[in-house]
């Protein structure tokens, strides 16, 4: 979904270059031609989503829950330390959770820092059954 400005919504212009090298309108489309374009784009979008995705598992209210308890437990424990706590998620799919975790921590008066590991266990769709490590820690976490 997208929405125009008002200059952009009378009209949008496309170009072509003459054979000075000057640059002019070719031709202009409709509001509605583009409200179209986005309307096919969009439902597309929502074809492969409700296709692939029946049914929410977990609510992002309840991811949200999940992260505040997890961030006043681990805040409680480790709050004091001499050296800030490193939070490790597993790329790729860690990532979002690792972050709003963090920023949780760190409001609750508990210094932390990222660091990442990177593991596969998939070949396209289906496991291997064997996990590789792709990346590691970029820091030591002794202590």
């Amino acid at each position: 979904f997208f929405e125009m400005s008002d200059t952009a919504a009378k009209a949008e212009s496309t170009t072509e270059h003459s054979e000075s090298g000057n640059v002019r309108p070719s031709h202009k489309r409709k509001r509605e031609d583009a409200e179209d374009d986005a309307g096919a784009a969009c439902g597309t979008a929502q074809n492969v989503w409700s296709d692939c995705c029946k049914e929410t598992l977990v609510t992002g209210a309840q991811i949200d829950a999940r992260l505040d308890e997890l961030a006043v437990q681990i805040a409680e424990k480790h709050r004091g330390l001499p050296r800030p706590l490193v939070v490790v998620p597993i790329l790729k799919g860690g990532v979002f959770p690792g972050v709003e975790l963090v920023k949780r921590l760190g409001a609750k008066g508990c210094p932390c820092r990222l660091d990442f590991l990177w593991l596969a266990s998939y070949q396209g769709t289906s496991s291997t059954g064997n996990v590789r490590l792709l990346a590691d820690l970029q820091s030591s976490i002794e202590g």
